[in-house]
């Protein structure tokens, strides 16, 4: 279970290591996502609607794409199945 505060010091602490600028523009909306992740059952349905809803809805000022592949990827690291990042493109 993620909350929302988790969320923001989440990305404050990106926004510290990779640069950009600290703040929520809409903390609703945050908060609305957070409840997103939280009623979804099924892990990777959970890691893809943290993904999906920061991208999204852009609730910080900057680092959006940056906190939600750090969020989605703590939540698959909590279940122990990792998140495996490459340049390659997969086609299928």
């Amino acid at each position: 279970m993620i909350k929302t505060e988790e969320a923001v010091e989440a990305h404050d602490k990106i926004i510290e290591e990779t640069g950009g600028h600290k703040g929520i523009i809409n903390l609703g909306n945050l908060d609305f996502i957070v409840s997103q992740i939280n009623t979804t059952k099924d892990i990777y349905t959970k890691s893809a609607r943290a993904l999906y809803g920061i991208v999204k809805n852009h609730p910080f000022v900057d680092g959006n794409k940056r906190t939600a592949i750090a969020i989605s990827e703590a939540i698959l690291r909590e279940n122990n199945i990792k998140f495996i990042a490459t340049d390659e493109a997969l086609w299928i």
